[in-house]
């Protein structure tokens, strides 16, 4: 998998006044559990529905490349060779199918993002609300443990946590072709390296695997004109054969997966900070923040800190 990168200390995600109840106000607890068991809740969003026209794409043709360089100039056994052409010929046609199973279609990843700036003018732009929302700052260990549950198998607490599922921690996001080329040819030895082990018996993963893989790295570049957004993904895979929820957005009904983090079981607050989004008026904003600090209290987020954006946006 991609090399973990230092993740910051606080990473911010971005809402409307909707999304932020959605998130934090209406925390799950599982049947039959303790009071204290509660979770706050993410949206993991199909990649392919998200505003850059290029997800999975962008980078694509660089990696298809690669593949077939490593596969044309290695002296490498021939049936790893023939996989690393597979997964060229898969990367290059954008055909991401599984086959573990016979009921298993084409497997999207699925991401929350989060950035490194939660004052940041073109975040409020774009995604919180034109600057009448809010930035969540969580905790570097809250982001690092999400998880997912199956609901529809959970009828008490024990139930609940054999669901639970941990999904991959927060990756940078690198930008443009220059820094594409550099994490790629960190895969593309990845993938050699895991086919190899696979062929010499001392590895058993799938061909599954590897294509969930390069969607993983193609997911973890994006078009240089993205830069400014210092992006931070949490990448939820999927097995093609898992039923998505699903919610309104700007392309009709969007997929996504629901992202757990604990709220009532933590010791520290997974919300360190919620920074509310820039007005031209004191009193508005000033009323904002008091109605963030009430909800905060009342799902016992009590610790988490309240501040103004210092952005002077109209909105």
């Amino acid at each position: 998998m991609i090399p973990p990168n230092h993740t910051p200390d606080v990473l911010y995600h971005y809402t409307d006044p909707r999304g932020l109840l959605g998130i934090l106000g209406d925390p799950y607890s599982p049947p039959r559990a303790s009071r204290k068991r509660t979770y706050g809740k993410l949206w993991a969003t199909d990649l392919r529905f998200l505003n850059d026209a290029q997800e999975l794409k962008f980078a694509a043709p660089i990696l298809t490349e690669m593949l077939r360089h490593q596969a044309d100039h290695s002296s490498l056994p021939p049936a790893v060779v023939e996989r690393l052409r597979h997964l060229a010929d898969v990367v290059e046609e954008g055909r991401f199918e599984l086959a573990w199973h016979e009921k298993a279609k084409e497997a999207w990843p699925h991401v929350v993002c989060f950035c490194e700036d939660g004052d940041l003018l073109s975040q409020w732009r774009g995604y919180g609300d034109g600057g009448g929302g809010y930035s969540i700052g969580f905790s570097r260990e809250a982001v690092s443990s999400l998880f997912t549950a199956d609901k529809l198998r959970i009828e008490n607490e024990k139930d609940f946590d054999l669901a639970r599922s941990p999904v991959s921690p927060p990756m940078k996001v690198a930008y443009g072709e220059e820094d594409a080329r550099d994490t790629l040819e960190k895969a593309v030895q990845e993938f050699t390296d895991g086919l190899v082990s696979v062929e010499e018996g001392d590895t058993k993963l799938s061909q599954d695997t590897f294509v969930l893989v390069c969607q993983t790295y193609l997911a973890a570049v994006k078009h240089e004109a993205f830069e400014e957004e210092c992006e931070w993904r949490v990448i939820v895979d999927r097995d093609g054969t898992d039923h998505p929820e699903f919610r309104t957005g700007k392309l009709g009904l969007v997929p996504y997966a629901e992202v757990l983090f604990p709220i009532g079981e933590s010791a520290t607050s997974p919300v360190r900070e919620v920074v509310v989004g820039p007005s031209d008026s004191e009193e508005v904003r000033d009323l904002r923040a008091q109605a963030v600090r009430r909800l905060l209290d009342s799902v016992g987020l009590t610790s988490a800190e309240v501040r103004l954006s210092d952005a002077p946006f109209r909105g």
